[in-house]
């Protein structure tokens, strides 16, 4: 049976997603931060169960901004199907999840044939945060973003969506990571480096939980990259989660750069993660 979620089956759901925690971090950390039922949170979403006998045995997502996430470890061709009708291809933006399940799951939502910006099968780390290994910070500190830092960190979140995430040239991604900026100015989970009084770097974590983190829109401007400045910015970050009680750090790293730095400061690769984004360049 498949059904839609309503409120009071958070603990259940939370239960069924924490043993898979690496690859259901958007899933936990959105039903966290706006719960079931009515939000017009673009990142609230819908969630449906699939159980057997009064056991989960699957969670699938969709998010009013039109992301699809899965986490069904035994199969996603039942929540798949029940997802295709609910929501037209036009009103899809993308599909995030464990790489082998986001590869059946797009079949099993008749999505194979629709154009792509993104298809992007991404190496996926952790990190305990006890074996954090911290580079030089001298010189170096990092302070959360303020309103009046926004028309830089809008430029570099839409100048990171055309790099990283292919998305089109556009006014439309320009309003789209103006709105980015300002969420990452909201929240309070992102952090600016600053060197000598300039800003340098930045990072955050795009989604929260007590214990985890993860890790998300890691930006160096391209004439200050190579000289360790977002390794070090993730890892000052890092350190001043652990002060708050967070344990353990999961990021998805865009290229091997990227991912010799993280193995830099201690991540280790547990699999593959996939991002898929929906529509023409």
């Amino acid at each position: 049976m498949i059904r839609e979620a309503e409120p009071g089956d958070e603990g259940a759901i939370d239960n069924f997603l924490s043993p898979h925690t690496e690859t259901s971090m958007f899933l936990r950390g959105n039903m966290r931060r706006f719960g079931l039922g009515p939000n017009d949170h673009p990142n609230a979403m819908r969630v449906f169960v699939e159980e057997y006998d009064g056991d989960i045995a699957g969670i699938g997502g969709l998010t009013n901004g039109g992301m699809v996430m899965i986490q069904a470890p035994d199969g996603v061709a039942a929540l798949g199907t029940h997802m295709r009708g609910l929501v037209t291809p036009a009103k899809l933006r993308g599909m995030v999840g464990a790489s082998d399940q986001i590869a059946a799951l797009k079949t099993a939502m008749g999505l194979d044939g629709l154009p792509l910006l993104m298809n992007d099968v991404e190496p996926l780390f952790t990190l305990s945060l006890d074996d954090l290994n911290m580079p030089p910070t001298d010189g170096l500190n990092i302070r959360p973003p303020t309103k009046s830092d926004l028309p830089l960190v809008a430029a570099w979140r839409r100048a990171y969506m055309v790099e990283a995430m292919n998305s089109p040239n556009t006014d439309d991604t320009t309003k789209l990571a103006k709105q980015q900026a300002e969420n990452s100015i909201e929240t309070g989970d992102y952090r600016l480096l600053i060197r000598n009084g300039a800003i340098v770097s930045f990072t955050g974590f795009n989604t929260t939980l007590p214990d985890t983190v993860q890790i998300g829109g890691v930006y160096t401007p391209p004439d200050l990259r190579s000289r360790g400045l977002a390794r070090t910015a993730v890892a000052m970050h890092l350190a001043e989660a652990r002060e708050t009680g967070v344990t353990r750090a999961i990021l998805f790293a865009s290229g091997e750069p990227a991912a010799r730095a993280y193995r830099g400061i201690g991540f280790t690769q547990i699999g593959h993660f996939t991002i898929i984004l929906f529509g023409q360049s």
